[in-house]
């Protein structure tokens, strides 16, 4: 339930839902930076084999 202050016009929240709010908005954040790290991974991973694939092609050249 949300209660406006009168004087501020500001919304009053709860301890425990401010609590539950943080810990959610933690969560998030350490999944972004979860897949993040997955993304770079993959896209190191793809790098290296694009870089091995550049040194055979110019191997290859007389």
């Amino acid at each position: 339930m949300n209660f406006a202050d009168k004087a501020s016009g500001q919304a009053f929240v709860s301890p425990n839902f401010s609590r539950v709010l943080d810990h959610a908005c933690d969560q998030l954040w350490n999944k972004k930076a979860e897949l993040s790290i997955r993304k770079i991974r993959f896209l190191e991973e793809e790098l290296i084999k694009m870089e091995k694939e550049l040194d055979e092609f110019i191997a290859q050249k007389p």
